[in-house]
């Protein structure tokens, strides 16, 4: 994959206040990529970043969302398999594989040219465990033979929001059903337009009977949003926020504080002090 679509441009053109070192189009629009001091960015024809890299410490996680999405952790235990649909620059992946060399992590990406991109620019490693499927999520499940999965990610978005192959409640259904007993849906949606999220949220609620938590992201408006595959589990606050510290140390994403605020907002889910 590596060497096609490249297109670079004069690293000095400035865009979203940085240099403009890449911009190509595909049949869905627009790809840019942009550095900006330790920074790296990819954007799809808006100031939204669709994905950040710093350029010295390549797996650490820069957007805040993609930092929240990890809270899903402390719902499942060391996964072997994990499925990532929406690659953007490659963030979720590649902390997923610097932190669980052995696990199995397979990417569904609709474009192209952004995987092109997450190999030339954002420094997504070529692995024997990496498999990348470029198609639509939906023709994958139909054509994947039932694989289930210990972790799902949903992060798909186009210039003009949430993308349409994931809403609908036949689609988390599926989702639902290709994940292993208890594992773990964690999806990244967009608060507005508010009847789009309101419904997506429904949707998972009756597709995962109403094992939802949700987390808003702090001064931004992405809400990450759990569900669990297993019915009427309870969790000890206190032992969740232990592990949350010893999860920490490793990936160093402010999970205590999330963990924090996810217990405070879904408080149905956890007992004791």
């Amino acid at each position: 994959m590596l060497g096609r679509h490249k297109k670079k441009v004069n690293s000095e053109t400035r865009r979203y206040r940085g240099n403009l070192v890449f911009e190509d189009v595909d049949q869905m629009g627009l790809l840019e990529v942009v550095d900006d001091l330790d920074q790296r960015s990819l954007h799809f024809g808006t100031w939204e970043k669709q994905s950040a890299m710093s350029l010295t410490t390549h797996h650490q996680l820069i957007l805040s969302y993609t930092r929240a999405m990890m809270a899903g952790l402390l719902f499942v235990e060391r996964p072997h398999s994990i499925l990532n649909v929406g690659l953007g620059g490659g963030s979720i992946p590649k902390f997923f594989m610097h932190h669980f060399p052995d696990c199995e992590v397979d990417v569904v990406e609709i474009r192209e040219k952004v995987v092109d991109l997450a190999f030339n620019y954002f420094h997504l490693p070529q692995a024997s465990l990496l498999n990348i499927f470029i198609c639509d999520i939906k023709e994958y499940f139909r054509t994947s033979k039932k694989k289930t999965y210990d972790i799902i990610v949903l992060d798909v978005f186009n210039k003009d929001g949430i993308a349409d192959s994931i809403k609908g409640f036949s689609f988390m259904s599926i989702c639902q059903s290709r994940l292993n007993d208890n594992g773990v849906l964690i999806i990244n949606l967009w608060s507005e337009p508010e009847q789009i999220y309101k419904k997506m949220v429904y949707n998972i609620y009756k597709s995962f009977k109403t094992q939802v938590m949700i987390l808003p992201v702090a001064d931004r408006s992405n809400h990450i949003v759990i569900g669990i595959n297993r019915p009427g589990l309870r969790y000890q606050e206190h032992l969740l926020k232990k592990k949350a510290l010893l999860l920490d140390a490793v990936f160093q994403v402010g999970l205590p504080e999330l963990c924090s605020r996810l217990c405070n907002l879904n408080k149905r889910f956890f007992t004791g002090p």
